[in-house]
């Protein structure tokens, strides 16, 4: 919603209610490749972490971000996150404020 507010003429959300009624986070059924980028702040809420980072992986072109927000954490949390993202290179992580609650934004 953010980014559609933003001015970014096409954004598919596929994470949450209202945009889409029913998906599986872990299988998306969407074509590889499809996606400019791929943003999720769901990632500890995932079942099967490396099944969803290569669902996010898979879905984004090529040279794509994928950019995770997690609880701020220690060096070696974020080295384990960063170790999930297989096809992907770490770019760097930034520490925010969203909603009154410190956390870490991991770019890969």
């Amino acid at each position: 919603m953010v980014l559609s507010e933003s001015g970014v003429a096409d954004v598919t959300g596929v994470d949450s209610p209202p945009l889409v009624s029913r998906v599986g986070l872990h299988n998306l059924c969407i074509f590889d490749g499809v996606f400019d980028l791929a943003l999720s702040e769901h990632l500890e809420e995932a079942l099967f972490l490396s099944r969803f980072a290569a669902e996010m992986e898979m879905t984004t072109r090529v040279g794509g971000p994928c950019v995770v927000i997690v609880e701020e954490c220690s060096h070696v949390k974020v080295e384990e996150i960063v170790g999930l993202f297989r096809k992907s290179r770490f770019v760097g992580v930034v520490n925010v404020t969203l909603i009154g609650l410190k956390m870490a934004k991991s770019m890969l």
